[in-house]
Order: C-alpha cells, then sequence, then structure tokens
C-alpha cells in the first residue's frame, strides 16, 4: 500500500512539473485571516449562539454551517460552549444570504412582562410574528431598543420593553400559535416542523431513582406521563438551598436567577422556558449553567432535551440527602480547574500564618492563585468575620460558607491600637501593673560612707534600665536581693518571665472559626493584650480588636 502512494505522488509531482524543493511539510501553521473573518471580543454574559444572532444577526438556519467555519477558524476552542469574557474570537462572515434586513424604527410601543412570560413567547402569541422573523429581526430590533436589556434570554414580571413597530408586522399576519398546556414548572413550546430537521438525541435514563415517599403526579410536555417528586422531602431541600446554597453560589461568582422566565432557545426554532421563581437557574462564571430542581418538577425526558440541547447546561435535581450531595453535584459540573475534598488546610500570610480548612478546596483555574474555601455551616455555627474573609482575598483566596449565622459586629475602641515606643512604663500601664520609678536604693549606710543607687524602674525588686551599672554595683544590688536587666538587650519575654506574668506565645495561636480558621500570630498575649513587636496586616489587627484585645505594638 505504501509502494501504490509513494508511486503515484511521484506520477502527480511529475505530472504538475512540481520540484522537490517546491513541496513542504507544514506542522504547525498560523492561521490566515480571510476577509470574510470578524475579529470579536468575548462580553460578559456572550455565548456563541448570542454573537451569531444578536451581534451579527444570523438566520438561525445557518448556525450549524456558521459553527462548524468557527471550528476552523478557532481551532483553540476545544468547547463551543465555553468562552470566556475577554477572549478574542474569529467571527466567520455572513454571506448575503444570511445577513438579515433591519426592520424600520416605527410607532415603537412599550409591553410589560407578566409571569411566565419570554420575548420571543410575546412576540409569538401577543403580536402573532412568525418564528422566521422573530429570530432573524425582531430579537436584534429589541436588543438595539433597549440598551438597558443586557439578557435577552432573561426578563421579569413587569419589566417594561420597547417592543419595534407594528406597521411590518400588519404586513405580515401569521396566525396565532396555539398556546401548549400551561404546565407550571417548565414550558416546552413546540415548533413547526422545520425543512432540515436536527437529528434527535434520545436521552440517557437518569440513574437514580425516585426517593421513596408522599409523591403527587407532575404533568410534562411533549406527553410524558406519571413523573414522580418527593413532596415533603424535596421542598425542604428546595427551601434549603434558597436560603443558604444560593447566597454561596454568589459569593463564588455565580449569577443566581431566580425571578421571571428563563427563556433558551434551541436550533431549529424551538424554545425552552423556565419559571424561575420555583426552578432557580445559576449561571457559573465558567460559562457552566446548572438548573436546580431541588423538587424534582422536570421530567428525565425534558431533563435529557435540555441537557442534549445545551451541553454546558446541567439540571440537578433534590437527592434528599443534603447540602453536601447538592454540592458535591454542583461543583463536579461547574468546569473549574481542580476541586478537593476533605484536603489538607491551606496556609496563607506574611509575619502572621492563617490556616483554612475546608469541605472542599477549589482552585478556579490553572494558575492555583483563585481559590474557593468551601464549608457546609450548621445553624449554631458562626460565619468568618468579614476581616478574615478580606484578608484572605488579598490573598486570592474566597471563603465560601453554607448556611451558619452571621457574626455579632462590636463596635472598636478608638486607640484600639497603642504604639508603645519600646518604654516599660507604657506596657505595665497597658497591662494594669504598677510600678515604681526613679527610685533610690540604699546600698551601704555605717555613718561615714553612705552608697545608693537610682533605679530607673522597678517592679518587685526588678530593676529595669537602659544603662547598666558598673559590676562593683550590681554586686551591692544582689547582695541587697535585687535583680537587674538591660531593657536595651532584654526581649519582653524575658523581662514578663523574670517578673512572673503569666503570656503565650511567641508565636500564639488564634482560633477563628471552629475548625475551620486558625491564626499564628508572631506576638505574646498576656492577659486582654497582644504584644507586636511590629504592626501586622491591618485587618488583622482589626480582627484581635473586635475581640476585645487591646493591641500594644512594642
Amino acid at each position: 500500500m505504501k509502494k501504490t502512494i509513494s508511486l503515484t505522488m511521484v506520477f502527480l509531482a511529475c505530472w504538475l512539473n512540481i520540484s522537490a524543493k517546491d513541496i513542504s511539510l507544514v506542522k504547525h501553521a498560523s492561521r490566515p485571516e480571510t476577509e470574510t473573518a470578524q475579529r470579536y471580543t468575548v462580553k460578559g454574559g456572550d455565548t456563541l449562539w448570542k454573537i451569531f444572532m444578536n451581534v451579527y444577526g444570523a438566520n438561525p438556519r445557518d448556525m450549524s454551517g456558521l459553527y462548524n467555519r468557527f471550528r476552523v477558524l478557532n481551532p483553540e476552542i476545544k468547547d463551543l460552549d465555553h468562552i470566556n469574557k475577554g477572549q478574542r474570537i474569529l467571527v466567520p462572515g455572513l454571506s448575503s444570504t444570511t445577513k438579515v434586513e433591519k426592520i424600520k424604527k416605527v410607532n415603537r410601543e412599550t409591553y410589560v412582562i407578566k409571569k411566565g412570560e419570554h420575548l420571543a413567547k410575546v412576540l409569538r402569541q401577543v403580536y402573532h410574528i412568525s418564528e422566521d422573523k422573530i429570530f432573524n429581526e425582531y430579537l436584534n430590533q429589541i436588543k438595539t431598543l433597549n440598551p438597558q436589556l443586557h439578557d435577552l434570554d432573561y426578563v421579569v414580571p413587569g419589566q417594561k420593553i420597547r417592543i419595534p413597530g407594528t406597521e411590518k408586522r400588519i404586513l405580515d399576519p401569521v396566525k396565532p400559535v396555539k398556546p401548549a398546556k400551561q404546565v407550571k414548572q417548565v414550558k416546552i413550546i413546540k415548533p413547526a416542523k422545520p425543512e432540515n430537521p436536527a437529528k434527535i438525541i434520545k436521552p440517557v435514563e437518569p440513574r437514580t431513582s425516585p426517593t421513596r415517599g408522599s409523591t403527587k403526579k407532575i404533568v410534562h410536555p411533549e406527553g410524558v406521563k406519571d413523573a414522580v417528586a418527593t413532596s415533603a422531602g424535596d421542598m425542604v431541600i428546595s427551601r434549603v438551598v434558597r436560603n443558604t446554597l444560593l447566597p454561596a453560589m454568589e459569593d463564588m461568582g455565580g449569577t443566581n436567577r431566580t425571578k421571571g422566565t428563563y427563556f433558551m432557545p434551541v436550533t431549529g426554532g424551538s424554545s425552552i422556558s423556565i419559571n424561575t421563581a420555583e426552578i432557580p437557574v445559576v449561571e457559573l462564571d465558567t460559562g457552566k449553567k446548572v438548573i436546580l430542581d431541588m423538587d424534582k418538577r422536570i421530567s428525565p425526558r425534558v431533563k435529557g432535551l435540555i441537557e442534549g440541547s445545551f451541553p454546558s447546561c446541567r439540571i440537578i435535581q433534590g437527592s434528599g440527602q443534603g447540602l453536601e450531595d447538592i454540592m458535591d453535584s454542583i461543583l463536579n459540573v461547574s468546569g473549574y480547574f481542580s476541586v478537593n475534598k476533605d484536603a489538607n488546610p491551606l496556609l496563607i500570610g506574611k509575619k502572621e500564618k492563617v490556616m483554612l480548612s475546608g469541605k472542599w478546596i477549589v482552585y478556579k483555574d490553572f494558575s492555583r492563585r483563585n481559590v474557593f474555601v468551601i464549608n457546609i455551616l450548621s445553624k449554631k455555627d458562626t460565619r468568618t468575620p468579614d476581616t478574615i474573609k478580606g484578608y484572605a482575598s488579598a490573598f486570592g483566596v474566597d471563603l465560601v460558607e453554607i448556611g451558619g449565622k452571621q457574626e455579632t459586629s462590636k463596635e472598636l475602641k478608638k486607640d484600639y491600637i497603642r504604639i508603645l515606643d519600646h518604654s516599660y512604663v507604657k506596657l505595665f500601664d497597658n497591662l494594669g501593673l504598677s510600678c515604681d520609678k526613679d527610685t533610690e536604693i540604699d546600698l551601704v549606710t555605717d555613718g561615714a560612707v553612705n552608697i545608693a543607687y537610682k533605679a530607673p524602674l522597678l517592679k518587685n525588686r526588678l530593676i529595669l534600665t537602659p544603662e547598666m551599672p558598673d559590676k562593683a554595683m550590681i554586686a551591692f544590688l544582689e547582695d541587697k536581693g535585687y535583680r537587674i536587666m538591660d531593657t536595651q538587650k532584654s526581649d519582653v519575654e524575658e523581662v514578663l518571665k523574670a517578673l512572673g506574668i503569666k503570656f503565650s506565645g511567641p508565636p500564639f495561636k488564634v482560633q477563628i472559626s471552629d475548625d475551620r480558621v486558625e491564626m499564628d500570630i508572631p506576638g505574646i498575649r498576656s492577659g486582654n493584650a497582644v504584644i507586636l513587636k511590629k504592626g501586622l496586616d491591618p485587618k488583622i489587627m482589626q480582627y484581635l480588636a473586635s475581640t476585645g484585645l487591646d493591641v500594644l505594638i512594642w
């Protein structure tokens, strides 16, 4: 076979009169930018569908070809469902048959969104616009008329939308689409049969069986029957998720959709809409979308349709096993670089060392500088103080806590940080200790000769002086039971130890949150005072003061 191929190549080369030096094997070639390719910088919330439809006005029927051309122009993008904000991409040029004709801006009117409505539904059922014109013309024009509307797929009840004029609609009316049977949870609007219907991928049946317990029958679109959901246990999960997990997802940079209708257009003109007041949708900053169906209102068939149509979207349903299992499921589909459960604690800090323990330690990207430390707290647990969260954030670490109660903030004293200026007098004052200053000590009194020593600072027969006397004078003082220390050479802890004053450190430990955050402080603690040789990070000193401690800087 190889011989046949070689002979064929030689024959072609001779036939075309090509010399060997004109043939080169290129392993890595730079991608030529054709005139039809346009550069685009991805914005927050962008998807390829939105860029093609809303920015360049593509025709939904051309999406398949556009995706294929996009892959050729952007081979480095392996997942078309995942593009990042700020990323520069090449968008294939649109042919004359793909470009859409803009409609005239006439007779603009304002429409107030009602519960359960999305833009395509309003245009279809209220204004009787054909499916083709909705996606080819009207959504683009609505984007122009409503610059405050950042996401055409997400509108909320009561929101006012400016609708393009009616002149062109009157010329081309269509028969109103009969609304599908109303379903409280998920609505699927079945479109007319397209000219080239896409192949439908049969959804995989779920691995888990329905939870036992009292059940209720839910009617789903597409003729799905006998969908079962737990009525009591899963409702409890749903409330806990809303009250604890969703706020944590915002702390992780996600966007929670909990009001209004979440609209998901499907290739071929189909559409899926979700009532987010009942089934929340979380948009992660990785581009992944998580639908939290804690009450199990979405049937297996509809779940398969949604996940099959949107590879970046996953539906998580209540398992009845608690928040830990739900969080496991979310992190498994999150797209983060590394998820580590029950891993070793994380150590951050400079002079001070802070140890962070988490149920999950998540590295957002390969740099390992953007980290989540995630914990689930009980109702009795107190959340980590904001000062410590702010300190960790400076190191690229976000503390995410699910549940718990907020700390009670204490008003700080104005002078909660005090500078001692190497003064033992100030130190003793702050520790509540009395001492004698410039005290004369009689050493020899025999009538003819008197010898005395003036002690700069005297405490419990311990003399503290910045200037040591000669050896003979030290001997006289020791004979009288005094001990003398050079304050220029002795550390604070040596002085306190000589005085018999109890202290801990250096360093000493501070337990901030039970089993979650602890800190080593490079100083000593005596009673209600923290004595530092040098100042620490302002947030750390502020936290220490918030616990009622006096921060003393030597």
